[in-house]
């Protein structure tokens, strides 16, 4: 452009006014189709969403129920090998029992032989049947670990836990309004292991002072059945760690297991061929089949996404070439704070209002304004 731009007419003006509001119409646009292009996008994605959220949901479904007919089947099963595993389980106890019997049986004659032996020396002695019992002997002939634990057990309970309780219960019923409880607290205690101290002395005068050989003859008999018992429950231990079960007759039990856990393995083998026949199958036949239903929708989203992206192209490379030609042609000659529309309308307004004829002599008049 050789032509002085200050000589210019109000066509020049108006010419940058023109352009520079296209850049601004131009910026517009640009704005509305990225916020067509963002709004459209987050459509595509809650379809993306909804799409996939329906084929996770409809194969979740399928398999559930594919998992429920064979459960159901499997779970049938089950109860039935458990109630037949319940029932060889009571038959081999059974068995167990009976042959407890037999290897025991002279060992509890044994046993018996001894009960019959105490029963006629208490009964042919005029002897207290408290001596027949075993506590007995705990408590006034003791031997062995078991027969002093017990023995400390009651020396704790008669001496201790019983006076214990009698002052717990007098603190608030009889000895409820009484001052100095202490003092009945030791009386109860004294009365308390006097009356124990009394009544074993009398049992002990009566029974194991009277009858000293006796009763040591009764001493060996329990200790006899004790080791008798010993031995019955070796033999019982023997007999259930036993891995050997042919003599109990759980053939038929084992035979009818067998069948029963052939067939649940066969369920479960046809439960894993359905799963897996679904999932090659039978799932790409569902997923096609619904993103078949929203297929028009997601390619009318693409093309409209697409659309928004070409137009805010277009009007950004649009753009661009406008502002390269308002720079050279404009504001490399008036200077960029003149190339605004508010600065543009009002040259145009003082070269067509107050006689100014060209471009500079509206730039003079202009400038004065600002100084004046």
């Amino acid at each position: 452009m050789t032509e002085n731009a200050f000589d210019k007419s109000v066509n020049y003006l108006e010419e940058a006014y023109s352009k520079l509001n296209e850049v601004e119409k131009l910026k517009d646009t640009m704005e509305t189709a990225k916020s067509d292009y963002k709004r459209i996008s987050k459509e595509i994605e809650q379809e993306e969403k909804n799409k996939s959220d329906e084929i996770n949901n409809t194969i979740k479904k399928r398999k559930a129920e594919i998992n429920a007919t064979y459960d159901k089947e499997i779970d049938i099963l089950n109860g039935k090998l458990k109630k037949l595993d319940n029932k060889r389980q009571s038959h081999k106890s059974k068995q167990q029992d009976a042959r407890f019997k037999l290897e025991t049986e002279g060992l509890r004659h044994e046993v018996d032989d001894c009960v019959s032996e105490i029963n006629n020396v208490i009964k042919q002695n005029s002897i207290s049947k408290i001596c027949k019992t075993d506590l007995y002997y705990s408590l006034f002939m003791p031997k062995g670990i078991k027969d002093i634990l017990i023995l400390l057990l009651w020396i704790l309970i008669t001496v201790a836990a019983v006076p214990f309780s009698i002052c717990g219960i007098g603190k608030y019923t009889f000895l409820k309004d009484v001052n100095s409880k202490m003092v009945y607290y030791i009386l109860i205690f004294v009365t308390c292991i006097s009356m124990v101290f009394i009544v074993y002395l009398l049992v002990v005068n009566h029974t194991k002072v009277r009858y000293p050989g006796e009763l040591k003859y009764c001493r060996n008999q329990k200790d006899k059945i004790r080791a008798i018992n010993r031995q019955m429950r070796a033999i019982r231990n023997k007999i259930e760690k036993d891995k050997d079960e042919s003599d109990y007759n759980l053939g038929d039990f084992d035979a009818k297991i067998s069948a029963l856990r052939q067939e649940l393995n066969a369920v479960a083998e046809k439960k894993k061929k359905a799963l897996a026949d679904f999932e090659s199958e039978k799932r790409p036949v569902i997923e096609k089949e619904i993103a078949g239903t929203y297929e028009g929708r997601l390619t009318e989203l693409i093309e409209r996404q697409k659309s928004a992206e070409q137009l805010q192209n277009n009007a950004s490379k649009e753009m661009a070439d406008i502002k390269l030609d308002i720079s050279n042609q404009y504001e490399a000659y008036l200077g960029k704070e003149y190339i605004t529309l508010d600065r543009l309308q009002e040259l145009i307004t003082i070269m067509k209002e107050e006689g100014a004829s060209t471009v500079g002599d509206a730039v003079q008049i202009y400038q004065r304004k600002l100084e004046g």
